[in-house]
């Protein structure tokens, strides 16, 4: 036997496991050999590389090569080219390669095969595939992002170029009344367009780890006055806000944009009547956000909490940039609170919780 030309071979290989004669006798094996056949390499040494592999698994590439397993390898030689053959049938995969080698040695040509375990490299192309899958998700999601962020800016922008134009260009031929109304238009389209460049903002600097806030008292009951008064006249239209004086610890300008995301949601997909209401509970303050619309399905229910994560498109409404909530949930984590949502009673609640303040 040529061992040594054998043993050349094996090492040559690199990842072999196992090296076999012309006669498909296992001449070398190494520990992982025994991992992969399940037998003692002492028993492996001397046996035939037919014995040890499942008669389930066949060949999977090069039809003339159905019977290699204890076939004629001389006559699979004849082409002077190594052949490489994995085994599998039904969909399940026995984990080796089998290469044949045919080397001119200075006694003769050896004939041999090469047997390396698969088992890593299928691991790590599965790890690809999706891999493959996610940044194909995240290409696809990007081109939504890119149209959306192209509508929900043009919305406004386009009102704001319009009445400005319109006013610039014909004011003294504009009843006082009409000058008044858009005026309060531009203002209102104006803060919808900086609202929308400080959510893609705040998002950036939340997937960056670079989002700053400040831990003080805030008056949840303030906070949502306040918001609904910056959406003016022609934005809320009756949104009632009702509760007790609650007084939390966040971040003043976080807390508002949460609410200010949270009405904006309910008035844009919601029902016709939305609430605010802002109590305690043993979890912390709270303020809801309540409207009377057909609520969110159940399978999209956490969904639309994920960055660019909608629910159901509605008829007769654009698409959303579907980074409110993700950024509403992010910042209530952030100053150690919770945003969650459910749907009771046949009203959609949108619950904001936040670490009561410390008194004094």
């Amino acid at each position: 036997m040529l061992e040594a030309e054998f043993r050349a071979l094996f090492e040559a290989a690199g990842d072999a496991i196992v090296v076999c004669d012309e006669g498909q006798r296992i001449v070398l094996v190494n520990e992982k050999a025994e991992e992969v056949f399940g037998w003692p390499a002492e028993e492996i040494i001397g046996a035939e590389l037919q014995a040890l592999v499942p008669s389930r698994f066949r060949p999977r590439h090069q039809s003339h090569c159905r019977d290699f397993i204890g076939g004629d390898v001389s006559r699979k030689l004849m082409s002077n080219r190594p052949e490489l053959v994995g085994l599998r049938k039904s969909g399940n995969e026995f984990p080796v390669e089998i290469t044949l080698a045919k080397v001119s040695t200075e006694t003769g040509t050896l004939v041999a095969s090469i047997v390396r375990d698969t088992t890593e490299r299928h691991r790590m192309e599965q790890v690809l595939r999706e891999r493959q899958a996610e940044l194909e998700e995240l290409v696809e999601s990007k081109d939504q992002l890119i149209a959306s962020i192209s509508h929900e800016i043009r919305t406004p922008l386009t009102s704001i170029v319009g009445f400005a134009k319109l006013l610039h260009d014909s004011a003294s031929e504009i009843p006082e009344s009409e000058r008044s109304e858009m005026v309060e238009m531009l203002i209102q389209q104006s803060g919808d367009l900086t609202n929308i460049v400080e959510d893609l903002l705040t998002a950036a600097k939340a997937d960056l780890g670079r989002l700053e806030f400040s831990r003080v008292p805030v008056d949840l009951r303030a906070q949502a006055s306040q918001v609904l008064e910056s959406l003016g006249p022609g934005g809320p239209g009756p949104v009632l806000a009702a509760g007790e004086t609650v007084r939390c610890q966040g971040d003043p300008a976080r807390v508002r944009q949460i609410i200010r995301n949270l009405v904006v949601n309910a008035l844009r997909y919601g029902g016709p009547n939305v609430r605010i209401e802002v109590g305690r509970s043993p979890e912390g303050g709270y303020l809801l956000v309540v409207d009377d619309g057909p609520g969110i399905p159940e399978q999209d229910r956490e969904k639309v909490f994920e960055a660019y994560g909608r629910g159901p498109d509605l008829e007769g409404l654009a698409p959303s940039l579907g980074l409110g909530l993700y950024i509403s949930r992010s910042l209530a984590r952030l100053m150690g609170g919770e945003l969650t949502y459910r749907y009771e009673g046949g009203e959609s609640i949108f619950e904001l919780t936040l670490p009561i303040a410390e008194s004094g």
